[in-house]
């Protein structure tokens, strides 16, 4: 018996304002789309957009960018701190660890698969090519004096390399052994894409001063510029690619717009808009296969149709930024999932939809469904409560002022009522547009009505667990439980009603029989805090998650925990969230930028 990972559901890229982003395609072990979001590089199957697979936990820094080696044997990833990593695909291991410069921006492999080219920032080069197992020097790509932005190796004979940079020059290199050749001088601001066609023939680059320029492959000779008046990009140019026939360039930019380019002529063919929030630029173009992609600032991947260019035919959403709560509608089979950009994802099937309009605008700190999963309730550093609409996935734009900074919310169980906890030592009540407030002896960090909704148990952040009678919606505290001395995470009620369960920095699990508070029933074994804990919709199990990246499931709740099964390394850097999809299925959001499905035993 044992826990398995069922699927991944990874994150959306998380893309740097005013720099091109990296997104690759492997086709060597299955249409995937590589792309990096923090520490985590992700491998998402473009068959089936809903399942993925994460490779994390080796990068010190940020991954930047990574790419799969010619033979679809390994990947070549790097790091805000130049470090770069060959790792194997199938099992993931490291093959190859070595420093490159201060950072890492791109990287391209050669057609032989023995020697990568890589471009960033660094006071030793921007740019070098090494040997993929031992990182010595194949040749000097210097010449460069500020960022190098991209990088690509051309694929047939004669090899060349070219480089685009903040200098605002291309860099054109012969070899091997590598040298400087000549720099095109075309662009007037950042060169922000470089690369080769399909079959080598020809090159491009992209700028910031709105243009693209066409080159010779073999020499280096310029041939065309890529721009028109009427029917051009309005903005700077962050990223292209070429059709898989070379005949094309599909670019993308500043004015939320991309276009497809016909390389001969140097016209406009088509043209596809976005919105009009800052968030709607497009940051990256790929072109593979059949597909047409770009990513948003936003960090949505759209996938583009020429014969209907008004809105993408299908956009990925997700989460760019670190996640913070997690609520379940077990009947619904649906989860939703917040996160510190202000984002909301309704979960269905492996795929995410947003919900729309305003919202916070800022960090969400608790999400929580009310009683019969018909609304979302959503606290944020807006200092706002808003109860939004389940259905439409439409954001209250109105909210309730809360006075304070929220903590944590919860809502009630057989009523309409809101509870959120506040850093000001307050409960608010929330109940339509009214509220009122009940002070409390300490910063509430989890909320629970009891099944019938006469209790309402509050964990704090010192001050162990505090049960409150809820009568028409005025606590009044019936009793106290002690045993947790440190911040709580989670408290949460069995389904009858008769158990209350606690978890947090004490590193226990402890279930109360009612007042009882001396004899708890005591789950001691994790060994870092206990982060969050579920119980299962049967009632016949509980999952608890923890700092030490493990999963707990306990069995017996007869004899309370006698039977447990345990699951490390669950996630990199740690386990934020759990809960259960249904009795065999728990989900849990991890510090990796994942989410991921686990079955039960």
């Amino acid at each position: 018996m044992s826990i398995e990972l069922e699927n991944t559901l990874p994150s959306i890229p998380q893309i740097e304002r005013g720099y091109a982003y990296t997104m690759t395609a492997d086709g060597k072990k299955g249409d995937r789309l590589v792309y990096c979001n923090k520490k985590s590089v992700f491998l998402r199957s473009l068959d089936d957009l809903s399942k993925a697979r994460m490779w994390a936990g080796e990068h010190k820094g940020n991954v930047k960018v990574a790419v799969a080696s010619p033979n679809g044997e390994y990947f070549a990833s790097g790091d805000d701190h130049g470090r770069m990593l060959i790792w194997g695909q199938g099992n993931y291991m490291i093959k190859s660890d070595f420093p490159i410069n201060k950072c890492i921006n791109a990287i391209a492999w050669g057609p032989d698969g023995k020697r990568i080219a890589v471009a960033g920032d660094g006071a030793e080069g921007m740019a070098k090519v090494v040997s993929w197992d031992t990182g010595s020097a194949l040749g000097s790509l210097g010449g460069n004096m500020k960022k190098v932005l991209s990088v690509d190796y051309k694929k047939t004979r004669p090899y060349r390399i070219i480089s685009g940079g903040e200098d605002m020059k291309t860099g054109y290199f012969e070899g091997p052994p590598f040298k400087y050749k000549l720099w095109n001088k075309e662009h007037k601001n950042f060169v922000n894409k470089v690369k080769f066609s399909p079959d080598g023939e020809k090159y491009a680059s992209c700028s910031s001063d709105k243009t693209m320029q066409i080159y010779e492959a073999k020499t280096g000779e310029h041939q065309k510029t890529l721009e028109s008046k009427e029917n051009g990009h309005t903005g700077s140019i962050y990223s292209f690619d070429w059709s898989p026939d070379g005949a094309k360039i599909i670019a993308c930019g500043a004015d939320k717009q991309a276009r497809i380019w016909n390389v001969e002529s140097g016209e406009v063919e088509t043209v596809f808009t976005f919105g009009k929030d800052v968030s709607d630029m497009q940051m990256c173009a790929l072109w593979y296969k059949d597909h047409i992609m770009t990513v948003s600032l936003s960090g949505a991947i759209n996938f583009l149709d020429p014969a209907s260019p008004d809105k993408p035919k299908n956009v990925i959403y997700g989460h760019a930024n670190d996640l913070t709560d997690l609520a379940i509608d077990v009947e619904g089979k649906v989860f939703y999932t917040s996160d510190v950009g202000g984002v909301v994802c309704a979960w269905r099937d492996g795929v995410a939809a947003w919900f729309t309009g305003k919202g916070h605008g800022k960090s969400i700190r608790a999400i929580a469904l009310n009683k019969d999963k018909s609304k979302l309730a959503s606290v944020g550093l807006d200092d706002k409560v808003r109860v939004s609409d389940c259905k439409s996935m439409e954001w209250d734009d109105v909210g309730v002022e809360l006075g304070g900074v929220p903590t944590s919310v919860t809502c009630g169980t057989q009523s309409d009522v809101v509870v959120v906890g506040s850093s000001k030592n307050e409960l608010v009540i929330v109940s339509g547009a009214n509220s009122s407030k009940f002070g409390v002896p300490g910063k509430p960090t989890s909320l629970a009505f009891s099944p019938d909704e006469k209790k309402l148990a509050v964990g704090f952040d010192k001050n162990g667990v505090k049960v409150y009678d809820w009568n028409e919606g005025s606590p009044k505290l019936a009793y106290e439980l002690k045993s947790l001395k440190k911040t709580v995470k989670r408290v949460a009620w069995t389904a009858d009603g008769v158990h209350l369960i606690c978890s947090g920095a004490d590193r226990q699990v402890l279930v109360f029989n009612g007042e009882d508070q001396k004899n708890p029933t005591d789950w001691e074994f994790h060994s870092g805090t206990v982060e969050d804990h579920a119980i299962a919709p049967d009632g016949n199990s509980v999952c608890s998650v923890s700092s030490d990246l493990s999963i707990i499931n306990w069995k017996d709740t007869v004899k309370w925990g006698s039977k447990r099964v345990k699951m490390d390394m669950c996630h990199f850097e740690g386990i934020i969230k759990c809960g259960y999809l249904d009795n065999n299925t728990l989900i849990t959001l991890g510090v990796d930028m994942s989410i991921k499905l686990w079955k039960l035993p």
